[in-house]
This record gives C-alpha cells, sequence and structure tokens, in this order.
C-alpha cells in the first residue's frame, strides 16, 4: 500500500504546526487542547551525525552515516532520503535545504533505516515506526498531533 504522498501531507502539516508554535503554543485538534512541541534545528552534518548516532544507539541498531547533499535530485528540488544499500541519510545543508535540517525529517529518515525491509518505503510498518520515533525524541503531543493528521490524511499505521 503506497502511502507517500499522505504520509508527506501529514508531516508537512506537522512541520507547519510546530514552526508556528511561538504564534500558536495550544493546538485544538482530535478533541483535545495540546501543546504545541518543538523540533531541534541542526546547523551542521555534524550535529545531525551526533543526533543520528544516539538514535541508533538507544534502538539498537547499526549505525547510519548522515551524508550532505548539495546536488539537486528530481524535479530540481533538494531532497533528503535513505540509501539502504550505502547505510547513508542524505541531507540537504544549502539554504534551500533548512527544511531537512530538523528533528522530523532525521527521524522520517531514520524510520527508514529501521524499516527498509519492508516492501513499501511509505506503508503502514514506516508510519508506526515514525510515530514511535516521533513519540520518543520529540514528545507525546508531536505523536498525538501527527496521528491525528495520519487518520485525517487516510494514511494506515501498523
Amino acid at each position: 500500500m503506497d502511502q507517500t504522498k499522505e504520509v508527506y501531507r501529514s508531516e508537512d502539516l506537522l512541520c507547519q504546526i510546530i514552526d508556528q508554535q511561538h504564534v500558536h503554543p495550544q493546538l485544538l485538534i482530535g478533541n483535545s487542547m495540546v501543546l504545541v512541541p518543538n523540533d531541534r534545528k541542526f546547523q551542521t552534518v555534524a550535529n545531525i551525525q551526533s543526533y543520528v548516532n544516539k538514535v541508533t544507539d538507544q534502538q539498537g541498531v547499526k549505525a547510519v552515516t548522515v551524508v550532505p547533499k548539495l546536488h539537486r535530485g528530481k524535479g530540481r528540488q533538494l531532497w533528503a532520503h535513505y540509501d539502504p544499500s550505502a547505510g547513508e541519510i542524505h541531507i540537504p545543508m544549502r539554504a534551500k535545504g533548512k527544511w531537512a535540517q530538523r528533528e522530523v525529517v532525521v527521524l522520517h529518515e531514520l524510520a527508514h533505516h529501521l524499516t527498509w525491509r519492508e516492501p513499501v518505503g511509505h506503508g503502514p510498518k514506516f508510519a508506526g515506526k515514525l510515530l514511535e520515533l516521533i513519540e520518543e525524541y520529540i514528545g507525546l503531543e508531536a505523536h498525538f498531533i501527527l496521528r491525528i493528521l495520519y487518520a485525517d490524511n487516510g494514511v494506515v499505521v501498523a
């Protein structure tokens, strides 16, 4: 079950909500009022690598290397991705890639690392693993918000 568009739509909305936290510190979602969380923003590849090392160590999985992505991908846009054959996470590090230098995106790529054997890249097991990572590393509020956004966008979670 490919639900790539729905997963990205949900994550984009979560990032927009987080980015507006300073203006709207609370959010009414799913009939609940929640405090809007914040996620880490990274300035360097070394900062991202340190964070990734911590997460992979705590998850008990093989380490993954963070590689700065300085060239354009599909559609002439910079994009982050996980390369399972190399065990690398590629993160745009130019000014236009700032959107990727944040905790939500890094956790997304780590969810790929943790579920790469699944037949569908953004399938139910991936969505479930990302929710787990979001809860553990960003918090219950972010998990709750993303779970509601997944439901609103039709994302199936295993």
